[in-house]
């Protein structure tokens, strides 16, 4: 999931903002997204929420903060308040962690 999210990021930048909708409108209908952590978590831009039964709450995040980036994975969430409340830890632990940016990326 992190290759793929990185990946996607990287291989298809002018598609990435569509991870970063809160909601869309189709057929006269408003679809409201799951990722509670963006406009709540400093510098969530996005990616994918999920729920399989065999593995519960799915969540795969790319951050960015201050010239550094991060993208964490949390999988087998017992709910998505569980599961976006270890994001959040996650974000916080290892987001100071991480490199900075090159100019040349």
């Amino acid at each position: 999931m992190a290759i793929l999210a990185m990946s996607l990021r990287k291989r298809f930048p002018h598609y990435y903002h569509y991870f970063s909708n809160r909601e869309f409108a189709y057929a006269g209908k408003v679809i409201r997204g799951h990722n509670d952590l963006l406009g709540r978590v400093a510098g969530v831009d996005g990616l994918k929420t999920g729920y399989i039964r065999a593995s519960g709450f799915n969540l795969a995040t790319s951050v960015g903060r201050g010239g550094r980036r991060i993208v964490a994975i949390v999988m087998g969430g017992k709910s998505a308040a569980v599961r976006n409340e270890h994001m959040e830890q996650l974000i916080e632990v290892y987001m100071p962690r991480a490199s900075q940016a090159s100019a040349s990326r």
